[in-house]
């Protein structure tokens, strides 16, 4: 279990609703950190020993880069490599996210929003 003692504890409700889209302006720099902060510790899990770990991480990622749009960029470029060389799961997975993240990135350099991921887990 040593692995996950990186991970940060437990919010308060209210910490949680100040990560949620649709926070106020305030809370957008504390963001925009944690959401730095779950990257490094999501691209970590992508070297875990588990497919099923990395193939969340990898949806874990792409969730945050469809909050933050500032992380799309990072995100695609793990998502790019994961989805070439890792497992069977990773794979699919990965195509599916690209397939969905992509058009997103290309809508966003001309401000349009992007459309949702389609997964509800």
């Amino acid at each position: 279990m040593e692995r996950f003692a990186a991970w940060p504890a437990g919010r308060s409700r209210g910490e949680q609703a100040a990560l949620e889209p649709g926070a106020d302006c305030a809370s957008l720099g504390a963001q925009s950190q944690e959401a730095r902060r779950a990257i490094a510790l999501l691209e970590a899990s992508l070297e875990d020993r588990s497919s099923i770990v990395k193939t969340s991480a990898m949806q874990a990622l792409a969730d945050l880069a469809r909050r933050d749009r500032a992380l799309l960029p990072e995100v695609l470029d793990l998502l790019r490599i994961h989805a070439r060389s890792g497992t069977p799961a990773m794979r699919a997975r990965g195509r599916m996210l690209l397939k969905i993240l992509e058009p997103a990135d290309a809508e966003s350099t001309v401000g349009r929003a992007s459309p949702g991921l389609g997964y509800s887990g």
